[in-house]
């Protein structure tokens, strides 16, 4: 029973974390490994253990910076949707009302004007495509509200990994 209350513990614990999962996923080449260079290849204990140790470590760190540069990624699409914002703000200023049309950024266009062209007078060096090579997605709610969004990581649509932001004039 306590072995199943701590592999419990465990799935928990992996169920919030990729690089937890990464970590222990690489565990099990790396203990194989250990096995065959010990039995087979007659490499002593101590090697072994070096060997197991740093291969750990590496795992760890190999973990880690993919989590990290994951976590970065969705920053850097969630700061380039707020400039996106911000030009579309400048642009119900000017014009009464947020942009009309809907669909990706990089081809949403309403009375023969791109959505690029236009809120690109509103902020420079718009960005059209998300960190992993995507369009942002625009949907016009209303006169007062929009949805701007990416797919995100896994470049599907409707997955807890998308990047939303709805945005209200009121």
């Amino acid at each position: 029973i306590l072995l199943a209350v701590l592999g419990l513990v465990v799935v928990k614990a992996l169920a919030e974390s990729p690089w937890g999962l990464f970590t222990i996923a690489m565990t099990i080449p790396l203990a194989f490994a250990m096995g065959f260079a010990h039995h087979i290849f007659k490499v002593s204990v101590r090697n072994v253990t070096i060997f197991g140790i740093i291969g750990l470590l590496a795992s760890i760190i190999l973990g880690i910076s993919g989590y990290v540069a994951r976590k970065g990624d969705m920053a850097k699409a969630q700061s380039e949707m707020e400039r996106t914002k911000g030009a579309i703000d400048e642009y119900r200023v000017s014009y009464g009302r947020y942009w009309p049309a809907s669909g990706p950024i990089t081809n949403c266009s309403y009375g023969g004007a791109s959505f690029s062209n236009v809120m690109s007078q509103f902020v420079s060096d718009l960005r059209l495509l998300d960190p992993w090579n995507r369009a942002y997605y625009y949907q016009f709610i209303g006169t007062n509200q929009f949805r701007l969004w990416s797919y995100g990581p896994d470049g599907s649509n409707g997955t807890p990994d998308d990047i939303e932001s709805t945005k209200s004039a009121f």
